[in-house]
């Protein structure tokens, strides 16, 4: 999940956006044995035309106790508000995570959050999304929450934690956390790195958090942001979270987001068996993805306004070519003597923001698949 929410709700800047294209009658949790494990992304499959124009009827696919495939029916009021306010973000079989598509330098955060399970705030978010495998079922890649720093929350306890460059989990800080399972939670983040953690107008912890010592290259937009942070919301499988208030005040700028490869092959329609996977010190995030044939195609499917395409140079690569929205933007030569570390070799122009397809073809040779970076 990248987004959730309402446009403009206690926020400064509009962060997240309301879309009522899916999970209109998953929202709330409805006791259905039926619907036992909603398929992520599969929720609303078709409507249905009903005898009244105000009342909308979907069907959904789930599955049952036994993990058995079923269709479902679910009806509601179009005028009716999905929520009064605020949002939820869960997870279910698997941990889910949203990041604002605004970044700051210095904030300050007051959200009021009614949570069970395990809920982090995240900030200094220099991670990459992607699933951890080309297939159905597959959950975050562990890349996907690392190198970041992140406020914990679960049952009546707090914690100050690090994740590192693999997604390696540090705590620095922890205490207990008072009142009940409605917490206000205030995060304060100074130039030089000094931070404050409130809940419940209680000063519980404050330190500095030095930036991230990693070998991967930053953004390029994000490195021209001095103290660039991007902020976002991560929960643990099987938990759940009201978000009823979420105010940031700071000066908003555009927030660069990273995508791994995992999905460009489902995204295209391929088969991870077509491809090989490549590790080491040379890729961004240590790993990357090798074409086993030379014809082969991946596809981002994403949402932004400017796109970089990162990759290594090697003699086992060819040459390729970027089209966004079925539109040819450039050729790409990756061919080298010698394995070069992957850099930026193509920038978008500006585009107009919103939903764009994002495809790299082979056209001579095998294809080599890195990551892409993303900016709103």
């Amino acid at each position: 999940m990248r987004k959730a929410g309402t446009p403009g709700f206690g926020c400064r800047t509009r962060c997240w956006e309301g879309r009522r294209s899916m999970r209109l009658c998953m929202r709330r949790r409805i006791p259905c044995t039926a619907a036992r494990r909603p398929l992520n992304g599969r929720s609303t499959a078709s409507s249905l035309p009903t005898r009244s124009a105000a009342t909308g009827i979907f069907t959904f696919q789930s599955r049952d106790l036994k993990g058995m495939g079923t269709v479902n029916l679910a009806a509601r009021p179009w005028k009716q508000p999905l929520r009064k306010n605020g949002f939820v973000l869960s997870g279910h079989q698997g941990p889910s995570l949203t990041l604002l598509q605004r970044a700051f330098a210095d904030f300050r955060l007051e959200a009021k959050l009614r949570l069970r399970g395990t809920v982090r705030l995240v900030f200094d978010y220099r991670g990459a999304l992607g699933p951890n495998a080309a297939q159905s079922d597959a959950t975050l890649h562990p890349l996907t929450l690392s190198r970041c720093d992140a406020v914990e929350l679960e049952d009546h306890a707090w914690k100050v934690v690090r994740f590192g460059e693999l997604g390696q989990r540090t705590v620095l800080a922890s205490g207990y956390c008072p009142g009940g399972e409605t917490v206000t939670v205030g995060l304060d983040r100074k130039p030089g790195d000094e931070t404050r953690l409130f809940v419940d107008d209680q000063a519980l912890w404050a330190g500095e958090l030095p930036p991230h010592a990693s070998s991967v290259v930053v953004p390029t937009r994000q490195a021209r942001v001095p103290g660039f942070t991007v902020l976002g919301i991560a929960v643990e499988p099987h938990s759940h979270l009201v978000v009823e208030q979420f105010s940031i005040q700071g000066r908003p700028q555009p927030a660069t987001i990273n995508h791994l490869f995992t999905e460009t092959i489902l995204g295209a329609g391929g088969s991870p068996n077509d491809w090989q996977d490549l590790r080491g010190p040379e890729y961004r995030y240590g790993l990357a993805a090798l074409s086993k044939a030379p014809v082969a195609r991946v596809k981002w499917n994403v949402e932004g306004r400017q796109f970089t395409l990162w990759s290594p140079r090697g003699p086992k690569f060819g040459t390729g070519q970027i089209k966004v929205d079925g539109r040819v933007l450039a050729n790409i030569d990756l061919h080298a003597e010698r394995l070069t570390a992957s850099q930026p070799v193509w920038n978008s122009r500006r585009l107009k923001d919103g939903l764009h397809a994002v495809a790299l073809t082979a056209t001579d040779g095998l294809l080599v698949v890195d990551s892409l970076e993303v900016t709103r």
